[in-house]
């Protein structure tokens, strides 16, 4: 099939010129997406992944598909053209381009060969404008607009919570991986295929959460055995009289070896809960973190304490001499002043970050479902893993789904509160 056009010499304002194209037969492909790339850096960064192989769509079932390159996440939209699109090809044999003088002579793709070219449009003009016939290879009736997009930390969470080591020793058995030589978790390739995220946030997301690397694989430990673990290293530190702010990295993993902990996970542990000194050779353990464990441990048989007995209690978890304080609280439970029988009673009540959403939307409606404000300081520990945008700052985030105000405006200095900015899910 042939048809006749009219066109512009050199692709510029010239005289028309007569143009003869036809569809190439039996070979024309049909149903191609034009990419549509954001202005000026980014860009030229993502067509750069896209030339190299660098870049995948992800999503499977009822998921939104995201283009990830090693390190950026875009949501896609298909946005239909009104006019469909006739893309040419044909360039072999007809030499540089005329308007570029300095341009170097370039092995252009052959007949039949659609792999994607860096050149501009006006250069693709100018070709086209010294072609005898114009052929066209291919059709397309839509495009794909990208623009950032948040990572799926929410699955990501969810395939990490999946085969956990030590679960089968905190169940009472030996903890996997260390009899048969092999560990629980998951290959890093395998995570990547799994979540809609770029490479760059899942190890980051990965760093933060504080995830073992065992044997080439990822994963996290399970909550009772951490804890056993934690416990038997106080026991130790008490047993052997060393210093919490300086305990010998190598002499731990040995006695901690001697009760079946592998040493490599001994370290990793000392690493998540601690600061390692830039030589390794001792660990100052953080001891808010420590006095978390027990307090979840507390708040796991009762929900909800009175602050003074909770506070007692606490303490007596602790084998050594150490006094936890209220603010070692933060992100496992909150303390709400109530009235009853005309005195005011404060409460601690259980409410861990581990347990809220990664989403946004859904995690700022879980905070202000519990309260209507929250001070800077209280909110504070229960921002860490919320899903945002690849560059996106987190205050950003927060800005978006919160009202703040200062409580006296003539203070400067006084703590932030913050309210909802949207109605939730249910009072919409």
């Amino acid at each position: 099939m042939e048809v006749e056009g009219e066109g512009r010499e050199g692709g510029g304002a010239g005289p028309p010129a007569k143009k003869r194209m036809r569809f190439r037969e039996g070979a024309v492909e049909h149903g191609l997406k034009l990419l549509e790339l954001p202005d000026g850096a980014e860009g030229t960064a993502l067509l750069e992944a896209v030339l190299a192989g660098g870049a995948s769509f992800k999503g499977a079932g009822d998921e939104t598909v995201v283009l990830c390159t090693p390190s950026s996440t875009y949501g896609v939209k298909r946005v239909d053209t009104s006019n469909m699109m006739l893309l040419l090809d044909g360039w072999e044999g007809q030499g540089p381009d005329p308007g570029a003088a300095d341009a170097p002579a370039t092995q252009l793709p052959g007949d039949g060969d659609l792999a994607p070219s860096p050149e501009g449009l006006a250069t693709q003009r100018r070709r086209a404008a010294r072609l005898g016939v114009l052929e066209v290879s291919a059709t397309c009736v839509d495009t794909l607009e990208v623009f950032p997009a948040a990572p799926d930390y929410q699955k990501l969470q969810r395939l990490m919570g999946e085969r956990q080591y030590g679960a089968d020793a905190a169940e009472g058995g030996e903890a996997e991986g260390l009899e048969a030589g092999g560990a629980p978790g998951h290959w890093f390739h395998d995570i990547s295929r799994e979540v809609r995220a770029c490479d760059a946030d899942i190890r980051a997301w990965l760093e933060e959460q504080k995830c073992l690397h065992l044997e080439g694989k990822w994963m996290t430990i399970d909550d009772g055995y951490k804890g056993y673990m934690l416990e038997l290293l106080l026991a130790k530190v008490d047993e052997k009289g060393w210093a919490l702010d300086a305990l010998p990295v190598a002499a731990v993993a040995e006695a901690m070896g001697g009760e079946d902990f592998r040493p490599e996970v001994v370290e990793h542990f000392l690493r998540a809960h601690g600061a390692v000194s830039a030589d390794g050779a001792t660990c100052a353990l953080d001891m808010a973190d420590m006095a978390r464990h027990f307090a979840e441990k507390l708040l796991a048989k009762r929900g909800k304490w009175y602050l003074d007995p909770f506070l007692a209690a606490w303490k007596e978890e602790f084998i050594m001499d150490f006094t936890p304080t209220e603010d070692m609280l933060k992100g496992v439970a909150i303390v709400e002043t109530t009235k009853k029988l005309g005195k005011q009673i404060r409460e601690v009540v259980h409410f861990p970050l581990a347990a809220l959403p990664c989403d946004p939307a859904q995690r700022f409606d879980a905070l202000f479902r519990k309260k209507e404000r929250w001070t800077q300081s209280e909110l504070e520990p229960y921002l860490p893993g919320l899903t945002r945008p690849t560059g996106v700052a987190r205050e950003v985030i927060v800005s978006k789904w919160t009202r703040s105000f200062r409580p006296d405006p003539k203070d400067a200095a006084s703590e932030l509160v913050y309210t909802r900015r949207w109605p939730g899910p249910a009072d919409a």
